[in-house]
């Protein structure tokens, strides 16, 4: 088994779902964090963060509608969050760019 880190962001430059962060296709991954980064310096904006499950292609927030204060930063995952072959972090900013998303990971195939 092979461990490698992985690091994957995106700017949001747009208000549509957006894959953050794609887990491996045949392993397991450990997102160890998410952190979005609001870099418009007097504008808030929300986010929806979530993981799909692509067993039952089923969404599953992690958080939702959640406003991100001008030039600040916000981290929703408290511990760890384990995604199966397949599965993947989607964000759905509510105003176009504004809102940066990186999610690190540990992958294991």
């Amino acid at each position: 088994m092979a461990n490698t880190y992985k690091n994957s962001a995106v700017k949001l430059s747009s208000t549509n779902e957006t894959t953050a962060y794609a887990g491996v296709s045949s392993g397991t991954s450990l997102v160890r964090s998410i952190y979005i980064a609001n870099t418009h310096a007097s504008t808030a904006s929300t986010i929806d963060v979530y993981w799909n499950d692509s067993t039952d292609n089923e969404d599953y927030h992690i958080v939702k509608n959640v406003s991100v204060a001008a030039a600040t930063a916000f981290q929703p995952l408290t511990e760890p969050l384990i995604l199966e072959s397949g599965d993947s972090i989607r964000v759905k900013a509510g105003t176009a760019n504004i809102l940066e998303v990186t999610v690190s990971a540990l992958e294991v195939t």
